[in-house]
């Protein structure tokens, strides 16, 4: 018998248009993937209650990993098992795998007392300005605010000089940085790769061996894309493909489209079994 697939993806820039959010063209796919079977697994930056409404408005129910790979958040019932270390939230079991959002702001605080880098990020700004600096509405920029794990943010000012100085501070504090198409994402003890990796070992239990798939389009879905059977990388807005992807996943399969159409692209290629 052959092994089901799984089908992990990155949202902003791959599933979403990366300025308009626009999903309609990834959305042509899903229909096909449902019938077949195969479970779109969001893997993203976003937080649960951004997720929750693009999951009912496309009427996915697959688990989804959110705040990169910070939590694991699984639809009771998914698996005919308790998912073990899960905790009972809502709807949800949820594997967590990030530090406390509490715990993270304090030690991104302490970075820019210590650097003197003045930083802006989402703890103290407010949803007007994410929705301004975002392009998101103010309910989905409200959305994006409510964190439970990582702290996205970006230098006041940009500067070369001032961003290492805080990468030094934040690697010296043993925390985790993932750098997004806009802001920095700040967590501590998880990457979207080890989750994907949690994730596949529940499916694994439930139905014998997978097939893992994964799309992604920038360096922070790299941990993601190096923990699957085949990676996917689909164009940039800018019409390249993101050069450190290339680097470090040069098997990986290169998608023509850009964003939500390299998604297509590559969900009608593994349906057709071209993939390899």
């Amino acid at each position: 018998m052959e092994p089901r697939t799984l089908l992990f993806t990155d949202l902003d820039g791959t599933f979403l248009e990366h300025r308009t959010f626009s999903f309609e063209t990834a959305r042509s796919v899903l229909p096909t993937l449902r019938a077949i079977g195969i479970p779109v697994i969001f893997s993203t930056s976003k937080t649960r209650a951004e997720v929750e409404p693009l999951q009912r408005e496309l009427g996915l129910c697959a688990p989804f990993i959110a705040e990169n790979g910070a939590a694991v958040f699984i639809p009771h019932g998914t698996f005919p098992f308790d998912p073990p270390n899960a905790e009972r939230r809502g709807a949800y079991d949820v594997i967590p795998f990030g530090a406390s959002y509490a715990s993270v702001v304090k030690h991104l605080d302490e970075v820019e007392r210590e650097t003197g880098v003045a930083l802006l990020s989402f703890h103290l700004m407010t949803t007007d300005q994410i929705a301004a600096e975002t392009g998101l509405s103010l309910t989905a920029a409200a959305h994006a605010k409510m964190r439970e794990f990582d702290v996205p943010f970006r230098l006041a000012d940009p500067d070369p000089e001032a961003e290492i100085k805080v990468r030094a501070a934040i690697h010296a504090k043993g925390l985790s940085l993932t750098c997004g198409a806009r802001y920095f994402h700040l967590h501590l003890g998880c990457d979207k790769g080890g989750s994907a990796r949690a994730l596949t070992d529940l499916y694994r239990k439930a139905w014998g061996e997978v097939r893992t798939v994964a799309i992604g389009d920038s360096e922070n879905d790299l941990s993601l894309l190096e923990n699957v059977l085949v990676a996917a990388i689909v164009r940039r807005e800018d019409g390249a493909h993101d050069p450190v992807l290339i680097e470090r996943l040069p098997q990986a399969i290169r998608a023509e489209g850009i964003g939500p159409a390299g998604f297509a692209e590559i969900v009608k290629r593994l349906i057709a079994g071209s993939m390899r």
